[in-house]
């Protein structure tokens, strides 16, 4: 039995100065003959300064336009799906990690796995089939005759994502998941960002009510400081996303991620730090929309030290009193 560790990293994400969650992931799972760490960039790297308000001009905007609408997730899906179909074995343990629409790439994976199953090896031939059996709504019976005839079981042990958005730029509404977990999945961990306003990047939850859940399997939401990158790292300074990974590597950690524990602590977490603005280039113009934090769901603990210091100016309107809430950490 070994461990493998599927990392999807979010639109225009890849390695760089500033790295994100999906990324200080990588480098903190160790790498052995017992656990196997894979990462895919994300969907429309290249492109994604321009709309950040880091990049002008005419390339940029190709970019933009050509591959951050999304239209590439299905071939991150499909990367990671054939890593699977030649490195995993039956009784290993799946970890799927994501940030943004990475984050929604790992979601897709999963529901891929559990509607078509996984290929054996060589059989890259038939990835395009699967796919496409994949991302057709109510055929179940063809594709789990799919599943039968052509594939193998692959259940997934832990999805851990990081502010899962599904719908960005010219593709807004593009579906590609349920909002239920698979049964197939054992534990599900979300970090959600308070503080994110941009109206493209509306938050996909799960479904986490027991009503929704398979028997023994557990959803985790919770939502901390900041904005979308706050929460899923990719800014200059960190403290912020340290919190946010440090909670998801803990938790993976007990469900058995192998990590290397001195580097996790390199990364230390600050509910003091920088909240950035990401209403900025073109973001301003795509309009507001103020996130919905309800009563009883889970919010971490540091969201309540940063607001309690009057010198932080931290207010959300959209967070109630900390008695509404399952505080968490």
């Amino acid at each position: 039995m070994k461990n493998i560790v599927i990392c999807c990293d979010g639109t225009g994400n890849e390695y760089s100065e500033n790295n994100t969650n999906v990324i200080e992931t990588y480098t903190i799972a160790k790498k052995t003959d017992k656990q196997l760490v894979f990462y895919d960039p994300g969907v429309g790297t290249g492109g994604w300064e321009y709309m950040e308000g880091k990049k002008t001009g005419e390339d940029s905007l190709k970019s933009m336009s050509d591959k951050a609408t999304g239209e590439g997730l299905q071939n991150n899906v499909n990367d990671a799906y054939e890593f699977l179909m030649e490195t995993y074995e039956q009784g290993d343990r799946l970890f799927l990690f994501g940030f943004s629409r990475g984050a929604f790439t790992v979601r897709s994976l999963a529901g891929m796995l559990y509607k078509v199953g996984l290929l054996p090896p060589d059989n890259d031939n038939l990835i395009p089939y699967a796919s496409k059996l994949y991302n057709i709504e109510g055929n179940l019976d063809v594709a789990h005759g799919f599943r039968s005839t052509f594939c193998r079981r692959c259940p997934v042990h832990f999805i851990g994502v990081w502010d899962t958005v599904s719908s960005l730029v010219m593709n807004a509404g593009k579906k590609w998941h349920d909002g239920a977990l698979n049964p197939e999945v054992k534990y599900g961990y979300h970090a959600l960002a308070i503080d994110e306003q941009r109206k493209d990047f509306m938050p996909a939850l799960w479904l986490d009510a027991p009503a929704n859940l398979a028997p023994g399997q557990l959803i985790e939401q919770v939502w901390f400081a900041g904005v979308h990158a706050n929460v899923g790292g990719w800014y200059d300074e960190r403290g912020l996303s340290n919190i946010a990974l440090h909670w998801m590597l803990n938790h993976a950690k007990a469900r058995d991620l192998l990590i290397d524990d001195t580097e996790l602590g390199k990364r230390v977490g600050n509910p003091d730090d920088k909240l950035y603005n990401s209403r900025t280039g073109l973001w301003k113009i795509r309009g507001k929309h103020i996130r919905k934090v309800p009563a009883g769901v889970k919010v971490h603990k540091s969201v309540f030290d940063r607001r309690d210091k009057p010198e932080n100016k931290y207010q959300p309107k959209n967070l109630l009193a900390k008695s509404e809430y399952t505080v968490i950490g």
